[in-house]
């Protein structure tokens, strides 16, 4: 065993150093990054999650370069990691890592991550030229955005596919965004870049398989071409555009072979071309959307969301990039994407038609709108009203502030997940995090909690939060402070508090997937000092709200936060959002709010 880890380091504070631009140039991406990986066969891994990933593959020979900062060294899950690096190079002279310790003012300069434990390694990877073509296999033609090239990449490797071909135009499969994406699936795969062509595809010994929405035969009609290795082709989704572009414009897609696939609006300076809104040939026009609208609001009225609800879900309600929620009679609306706010005249009207309600505002103060070309603003869509309104919800009162309160105003998302606290929290000391206005907590206090205490660092939604629990009569058993929870509760760990319910419903910590390892470290870290503050036989609340990090990636994470508090958990419950934001299978963004509750106890 390692006795001392720093003995096994080397020293680097210089900006000058080879390594340090090495590392700056990988982080940079472009064609200094591709020069690099292609001339000396290296990349980046970044951040504990893609090295443990690699390490436990048993590829740790390709790691040459494990590179942290004095900060991290002692943070578990890098001492684990760095400890057992060091003792396999110990026992097998073969392994020739060259450990590294940066000078903390250089982090920010070779990472991406500014939060979290800090931990790069350079790996050596090589392209497998040809493939041995004897299983199935997932072939990428042209698939350009990094995250999609990654989630394919991952998805194959769950599902149990080893081999993958790049063809010419792919997103490099080795760099920065899609390794972070991919999360340690190319570990376990075998890729070939950029050796073979389209026309190369075209003679494989195999069969090749595309798939599309209509396609003539369905998967589960295949039993016969399925029996043998066959090749499943993914390419990019845009081939040619035939006529002029006007933005905003309602446009007709189509597959390869000419058969209509739908009907949508399109926006050239948009990330996604364009938006579906009908898989049909119908017309787009106000009387489309009032139909939609109307849809939309007879199945929340058939699922028992009359009085407060999202009324309208997005793609889930056949209306990509449209937000509508409903708070009694007042209405507040976002249109996220340029196609969507031309028609939102026509949007307005429908609600007008369809409740009459008493206004509508809009919350389009959301900074999506500037990659679709649009401007930040708010405002009445109706005659003027008091913005201030008041909600029920489960028996109880909340002052909602659709002016100036996050999002829309309000978290609807949660309003089934805040009943199911109710057996774990009568007769409980409560501590709720990242509070907002207090939801969770008078929920808590209303459902018999002996004392419940909220912290937000937000002063005016803690004074919110405060003037809801005197609202409801619990004032007396519910209190709110303006506190930052992320050093709060490290503190209070260290002194010893000690709490019977725990409750945390943390900021979304990331809206690229860029960033998922450094959510993932967020979420992890907080889950752990929550943990730490609860009583044996206690429970945890705790949630996630981006699609960004999936359900099984969450658990994981929760797990790892037990088990580095060194606590055993059982699950209570797992769900997801309330049913008026209704998930579409096969629609990661409709499946973006994780709720857990476990039981936690001593090991």
């Amino acid at each position: 065993m390692a006795d001392n880890l720093l003995n096994y380091f080397r020293w680097v504070e210089s900006k000058n150093n080879d390594l340090v631009k090495q590392l700056m140039a990988h982080q940079v991406g472009g064609r200094s990054a591709a020069k690099l990986r292609k001339e000396q066969a290296l990349t980046l891994l970044e951040g504990t999650h893609l090295l443990d990933s690699w390490y436990r593959a048993g590829h740790s020979a390709s790691l040459k370069t494990i590179i942290t900062n004095p900060a991290s060294v002692d943070i578990p899950e890098v001492k684990e990691l760095i400890t057992s690096l060091v003792n396999d190079s110990i026992s097998n002279s073969a392994l020739s890592y060259d450990f590294v310790l940066l000078k903390e003012s250089l982090v920010k300069a070779v990472s991406a991550f500014h939060t979290g434990p800090f931990l790069l390694a350079l790996l050596e990877f090589k392209n497998s030229n040809q493939i041995e073509l004897n299983q199935d296999l997932v072939i990428l033609d042209g698939v350009q955005d990094a995250g999609n090239v990654g989630n394919i990449l991952r998805t194959s490797a769950a599902a149990g596919f080893r081999q993958i071909i790049c063809l010419p135009g792919t997103a490099c499969p080795w760099s920065n965004k899609v390794l972070r994406a991919g999360m340690g699936a190319q570990a376990v795969l075998e890729i070939s870049e950029d050796f073979y062509t389209v026309e190369d595809i075209s003679h494989l010994p195999i069969a090749l398989l595309s798939t599309q929405l209509q396609g003539k035969l369905s998967l589960f009609e295949m039993h016969d071409l399925l029996s043998s290795p066959v090749a499943w082709v993914f390419g990019n989704e845009v081939d040619k555009i035939d006529g002029p572009i006007e933005p905003a414009a309602t446009v007709d897609v189509h597959y390869a072979d000419g058969k209509f696939a739908g009907r949508g609006y399109i926006n050239p300076k948009s990330q996604i071309l364009v938006r579906l809104l009908t898989r049909k040939p119908e017309t787009i026009d106000a009387a489309f959307f009032h139909r939609r609208i109307a849809e939309a609001w007879a199945y929340r009225q058939k699922i028992g969301y009359t009085e407060n609800c999202r009324l309208v879900f997005g793609e889930a309600d056949q209306m990509p990039a449209l937000i509508i929620d409903k708070f009694n009679d007042y209405f507040v609306l976002q249109t996220l994407s340029l196609g969507m706010d031309h028609w939102k005249p026509a949007i307005v009207e429908a609600l007008n038609t369809i409740f009459s309600p008493k206004g509508i505002y809009e919350r389009n103060d959301v900074p999506v709108r500037e990659l679709e070309g649009l401007t930040q603003l708010k405002g009445f869509l109706s005659e003027p009203f008091d913005t201030k309104i008041m909600i029920n919800e489960n028996g109880l009162r909340f002052h909602v502030d659709i002016e100036n309160g996050q999002k829309t105003g309000y978290f609807l998302d949660q309003q089934d997940n805040r009943k199911t606290i109710q057996h774990i929290v009568k007769g409980a000391d409560v501590l709720g995090a990242f509070t907002y206005t207090g939801t969770f907590e008078i929920h808590a206090a209303h459902y018999g909690a002996k004392s419940v205490l909220g912290l937000d660092i937000s002063e005016n939604a803690v004074a919110q939060a405060n003037k809801n629990a005197a609202l409801n009569g619990l004032d007396a058993i519910c209190k709110f402070e303006a506190m930052n929870a992320f050093d709060v509760l490290k503190q209070w760990g260290k002194d010893g508090r000690q709490y019977d319910v725990v409750m945390l419903d943390p900021p979304a910590f990331t809206k690229s997937r860029e960033s998922i390892q450094k959510a993932i470290t967020g979420y992890k870290e907080i889950n752990l000092r929550g943990m730490k503050l609860i009583r044996n036989g206690g429970f945890l609340v705790t949630s996630s709200c981006t699609n960004l990090v999936q359900p099984e990636l969450f658990l994981q994470t929760i797990e790892m936060a037990a088990k580095d508090a060194r606590k055993k958990i059982r699950q209570v419950t797992f769900q997801a959002q309330a049913s008026d934001h209704p998930i579409i299978w096969g629609m990661d963004n409709t499946n973006y709010l994780k709720f857990l509750i476990v039981e936690v106890t001593d090991k």
